[in-house]
Formats: structure tokens, C-alpha cells, sequence
């Protein structure tokens, strides 16, 4: 969510290929968003309502797990929907990515009509 703020409000910006966007040793890709994490928690401590969608955000898809998962991903649906369009685009497109890579058998098929 920092990352994507940041890459919002900087469009000439741009991530470099995940393998390097990812790596521990890139001190200006994932690693480097540690002190931005800290910035915002310190906000956050400071003014609980700060970012709280964000916060929203992080335990709708932690909840998304166990036998609980179907009827909480419908409840979080329905919350980004009334509040928050942004959130829930993101929320439908997080969730599709990771159901699809979590898949056991990730084929893709082509029909042909």
C-alpha cells in the first residue's frame, strides 16, 4: 500500500522487475519501505485513525484463511463497496492473484469457439 501511494503521487516513477524490487539487497526496492512502515506506524500510534483503511485493508485479507474464509471475504466486499471503491478494486484484484497462485493446479486453458 506504501509502495502503491508513493508510485500515485510520483508517476515518472516505476518498479523494477520483481526479482530486484524484491531483493533483500536492494535497499531502494521492498527492503528500503521499512522506514516508511515505521513512519506510518508512528502515525498511527499517535492518531489511531490514521490510514485506518489501510489497516482495514491488511486484516480483511489475513482474515481471508480458514473455514471463516467465504463468509469474510462477502462481509469485506460488501465494506469496501459501501465506503470505499478504490479499496475494494484492490481487495477483488488481491484476491483473485492469490487464490489463482495458491491454486494447486494452476493450468490455463484456452477454448476456442
Amino acid at each position: 500500500m506504501l509502495t502503491r501511494q508513493y508510485l500515485a503521487s510520483n508517476p515518472q516513477k516505476f518498479l523494477p522487475l520483481p526479482s530486484e524490487w524484491l531483493s533483500k539487497e536492494n535497499k531502494m526496492g521492498f527492503a528500503g519501505t521499512h522506514r516508511w512502515f515505521l513512519k506510518l506506524s508512528d502515525k498511527q500510534a499517535a492518531m489511531p485513525q490514521y490510514r485506518l483503511d489501510w489497516k482495514e485493508f491488511a486484516w480483511a485479507l489475513f482474515q481471508l484463511h480458514g473455514k471463516t474464509a467465504s463468509r469474510k471475504f462477502h462481509e469485506w466486499r460488501t465494506a469496501f463497496a459501501e465506503k470505499n471503491q478504490p479499496l475494494l478494486n484492490l481487495f477483488l484484484a488481491t484476491v483473485a492473484n492469490q487464490c489463482y497462485w495458491l491454486a494447486d493446479d494452476i493450468t490455463p486453458t484456452l477454448t476456442i469457439v
